[in-house]
């Protein structure tokens, strides 16, 4: 089940909805998303890292069985896009979108919670399972 865009969209939906009532600081949103996915970014490359050069019985039968590893391995190039594409809509959003008028900058900041929460629970994801592994 693919749950990180499941909870996202169920977000974005509450969003919608309370938005209204509430102010979003977005500037201060996207430059610690730019910060905390940064680091992100180079937690799940050095786990990578881990991972290739782990050798126990553990992970070794998780390796053999490719289903599994496949399905690991699919967490972790999930996170590592989503984190750089947050970066990337931050980029944006700073030094284009952000001075918009109302219809584009709102739409803009929409996508930019939508794909917060999806690459912060794609990286929650990742971790919880490696850390399954690991431990």
């Amino acid at each position: 089940m693919n749950y990180p865009i499941i909870i996202s969209t169920i977000l974005l939906l509450f969003f919608l909805l309370i938005g209204g009532n509430i102010k979003f600081n977005f500037i201060g949103l996207v430059e610690v998303n730019m910060s905390l996915f940064g680091i992100l970014i180079g937690f799940l490359i050095t786990v990578l890292t881990i991972i290739n050069s782990l050798d126990n019985q553990y992970i070794r039968a998780i390796k053999e069985d490719s289903e599994t590893f496949n399905l690991f391995k699919n967490y972790l190039i999930n996170a590592i896009w989503l984190s750089f594409f947050t970066i990337i809509i931050g980029v944006l959003y700073i030094f284009i979108f952000s001075t918009c008028t109302f219809p584009i900058k709102d739409f803009y900041e929409i996508i930019i919670f939508f794909i917060t929460t999806w690459s912060l629970i794609s990286c929650y994801r990742f971790i919880s399972a490696f850390v399954k592994i690991a431990i």
